[in-house]
């Protein structure tokens, strides 16, 4: 169970180094300046999450795309038989 939570610790300080870091950099006044804390919020927050909506919808259109023409080709099965 150590080796666990080693490894969680781990790849909690890889995070930390890839992805926070750079960002609380960006805006090193964020305590005291309410538009550095603001940027800071809008950078790591919010357009992450706007950006996996818009992941989530090209996975959906996606998905449409596909029963979309599933459904076509099912038609064109059923035309074809019909012309017998």
């Amino acid at each position: 169970m150590n080796d666990r939570f080693k490894f969680l610790a781990g790849l909690a300080e890889l995070f930390e180094a890839r992805f926070m870091r750079p960002l609380w950099q960006r805006y090193p006044a964020c305590d005291s300046d309410s538009f550095d804390a603001l940027a800071l919020f809008l950078d790591g927050y919010v357009l992450y999450r706007m950006l996996k909506v818009l992941d989530d919808l090209r996975y959906a259109k996606a998905l449409l795309d596909e029963h979309i023409e599933a459904v076509h080709q099912e038609v064109s099965v059923w035309e074809q038989k019909q012309e017998l």
